[in-house]
């Protein structure tokens, strides 16, 4: 990963940014929420306040994972209690705010504070390294980071006083907890489990917290010193002879990665330990180039630069997500991120809402960033590089780089396009799917998604029909950016892609609409979100296999689908008439769908030979008025399905007999998932709407073989 983020602290550096040169010892406290622990000068405590989750991140220096300060975490709950007397989770949750606050002042009265160990805390090895710390930072008294000194001065005199600090600090939070209950969180962590802190100097005393993030420059230049010492060698990265880093390597804490070694050996691979050289004399750095490394990557993964320079991606594999960089290091502010991945509902989310909310997001980002991107073509600035990279986490300490580029803005600019003409190659067609609780369901379109969508939407596995999912390893991010960036043969790469789709969503593909085609209520077994988002993937990786709709709309594969389609509404009709409406499990174009994806010819001629019957009850004039005296009974869905089967039927011929001579007895196994892929979305489109003229009938304004219906 050291050679990706070389790349990215070039191209920062090249483009003006001032990176920090933030020493290893500086650590990222993270996601962790402590109680922050404010001291007076004569190391008291002043007073306690909660840290809120959304605040700028504190920072902390640790000795790899030892001697934490100004963060800590206790490890033992204050109070001496009893396992038997802690209240479980279930019950705790359970508990009214007021009977929680209650419960908490009858266990802190019933039980003695945990003095095995209070009056000894912390440990002679801190104490130590705090003295040693506090000698490195007095450098800093007389500068705007006067208050890192002053934190650990006062604690050090907080350790000296008669009362022990974790004492004083229990008392602090009995007070709490008497006057307001929102500190029953946070108290219930110190004083039954075990939390964390932070400590601070009090405020006012000082124009600058310890704890704010600008004081990390200026600590990391304390800890260094002058500079001028430690050993000369030459840098890995570089080549060039410098003083090299010694020590552990820097550990910024990454979105959703956690804690981050920019260099670590696996411990499991025996290899790696062969010639008994490990962190910095396994891989000698520059010290000060690898300082300004874990700068920029402090700066590209900034919480305000979510969704701009960074995103959370789900990766290939159940339960995992992938740290995704992309941005131009000359303008930071554009959303890069935004043409690749987008913070969109979860994928689970089968309500309507969550495809407007889907499409509305990548939409505006991408459109925004499409918009920008065009703006330098035009101006000259095509050859800008944007750096994409994929970080994941592989073990407990070790991170990597799974995929790294560097592309011009033309170039992104021309695949975003070409991606965004893909989320729109499929056939005009709609689905019905569930609206907000209490609402019908709605008409939706199949919604864009972006390259990142794809790991996670691949590593479903519908089963039982499509009814059901279970988790598989997907596509990998880094096989869908090279799509998306179109690197090497990109028609194999799609078909490959292709036929993964087919196997893991063609159940769901299938099904979905004929159950709709039968009944709303036996579609709610289907997951039709999920069916209109592969839609939208088939569509893409068509247009990646250079199949575009005006071309295969018109070829043999999608009409066979819509011909399916359209016997499934003249199916349902007929039923609705001649049946009272019950409708048989399996239609009459989906019994011959599966023969159809391998022996299209045979699956239209036995489709053929089934017809008959219902040609003739929809060449029939009695079919007409039994829907008009049904329309006047009220039975206006078993009218409407009459007429729009009549409608269809009209069509089946003609297109059956065009179809007969068209079709391949077997699809070239070269293009057998193409063909596949095509005949599904015929079959999920249907028919296009068509007014019936005559008779003095007409449709019914039905779209009758959409999967709408």
């Amino acid at each position: 990963m050291l050679n990706e983020l070389l790349l990215i602290k070039r191209g920062l550096t090249q483009n003006g940014f001032d990176l920090s040169e933030i020493h290893a010892d500086i650590k990222d406290v993270g996601k962790d929420t402590p109680l922050r622990v404010r001291l007076a000068t004569n190391g008291a405590i002043a007073r306690i306040a909660m840290t809120e989750r959304g605040q700028a991140v504190l920072w902390t220096l640790r000795d790899g994972q030892h001697n934490s300060f100004p963060f800590t975490k206790l490890g033992r709950p204050l109070l001496a209690l009893p396992d038997e007397e802690r209240p479980t989770e279930a019950a705790w949750r359970k508990m009214t705010a007021g009977a929680k606050r209650t419960e908490l002042l009858r266990l802190i009265a019933a039980h003695p504070l945990n003095a095995t160990w209070m009056p000894t805390w912390p440990g002679t090895g801190l104490r130590k390294r705090l003295r040693e710390r506090l000698d490195q930072l007095t450098v800093l008294a007389a500068t705007d980071s006067a208050a890192v000194p002053a934190t650990f001065e006062r604690f050090l005199k907080a350790l000296d006083r008669t009362t022990p600090i974790l004492i004083d600090l229990a008392d602090h939070l009995v007070r709490e907890i008497e006057e307001s209950e929102a500190w029953i969180t946070i108290a219930r962590s110190l004083l039954l489990e075990g939390g964390s802190l932070y400590f601070d100097v009090d405020d006012d005393d000082f124009d600058r917290d310890a704890g704010d993030s600008r004081n990390k420059g200026p600590i990391s230049s304390a800890l260094s010193g002058d500079g001028t010492g430690g050993m000369t060698g030459r840098c890995s990265l570089t080549g060039a002879i410098t003083r090299l880093h010694e020590g552990n390597f820097p550990q910024p804490n990454l979105p959703s990665l956690g804690q981050t070694y920019l260099f670590a050996k696996n411990k499991e691979i025996p290899a790696a330990h062969r010639y008994g050289r490990f962190a910095a004399g396994a891989f000698p750095v520059g010290s000060q180039l690898l300082k300004r490394l874990g700068g920029s990557l402090s700066e590209i993964t900034e919480s305000s630069r979510k969704g701009i320079t960074w995103q959370l991606i789900p990766s290939e594999k159940p339960k995992q997500s992938d740290l995704l960089l992309a941005f131009l290091p000359g303008d930071l502010t554009l959303p890069i991120a935004g043409v690749v991945a987008s913070e969109t509902p979860d994928l689970a989310e089968q309500a309507v809402e969550a495809l407007n909310r889907r499409r509305i997001a990548y939409e505006t980002n991408s459109q925004r960033a499409l918009a920008d991107l065009d703006g330098r073509v035009r101006h000259r600035s095509a050859v800008d590089g944007v750096q994409l990279c994929i970080i994941r986490k592989l073990d407990p300490a070790n991170r990597k780089a799974i995929f790294s580029r560097l592309v011009t803005v033309e170039a992104l600019h021309a695949h975003a396009l070409r991606w965004r003409d893909g989320c729109i190659n499929h056939p005009p067609l709609a689905m019905l799917v569930p609206g907000p609780k209490g609402e019908k369901a709605r008409r939706a379109p199949p919604p864009p998604i972006a390259p990142a969508d794809i790991p996670a939407m691949t590593r479903k596995q519908f089963v039982d029909g499509g009814r059901r999912t279970s988790d598989l390893s997907g596509v990998g991010a880094a096989e869908v950016f090279a799509l998306f960036l179109e690197e090497g043969d990109v028609r194999q790469r799609a078909r490959m892609v292709l036929r993964t789709v087919l196997q893991r969503h063609g159940s769901l593909l299938a099904a979905a609409p004929h159950a709709l085609r039968r009944s709303l209520e036996d579609a709610k077994d289907y997951d039709r979100a999920a069916a209109l988002r592969s839609v939208t993937l088939l569509s893409i990786l068509l247009h990646k296999a250079d199949r575009p709709k005006e071309s295969y709309m018109t070829d043999a594969a999608f009409k066979l689908g819509q011909l399916l389609a359209a016997a499934d509404v003249v199916h349902v009709g007929y039923c609705a008439d001649l049946r009272g409406g019950n409708v048989p499990p399996v239609l009459l174009g989906n019994a011959v769908l599966s023969m159809a994806q391998s022996k299209p010819n045979r699956a239209l001629a036995v489709l053929c030979g089934r017809w008959k019957p219902y040609g003739a009850w929809a060449k029939g004039g009695t079919a007409w008025r039994r829907a008009a005296e049904l329309n006047g009974k009220g039975e206006t869905s078993r009218a409407i399905a009459i007429r729009t089967a009549i409608g269809q039927a009209r069509q089946v011929s003609d297109l059956s007999s065009d179809l007969s001579a068209a079709l391949p007895d077997k699809p070239a196994p070269d293009r057998a998932d193409v063909f596949r892929a095509e005949l599904l979305l015929g079959y999920l489109a249907g028919l296009p709407r068509k007014e019936e003229q005559g008779a003095g009938a007409q449709s019914g304004g039905k779209d009758g073989g959409n999967a709408s219906d």
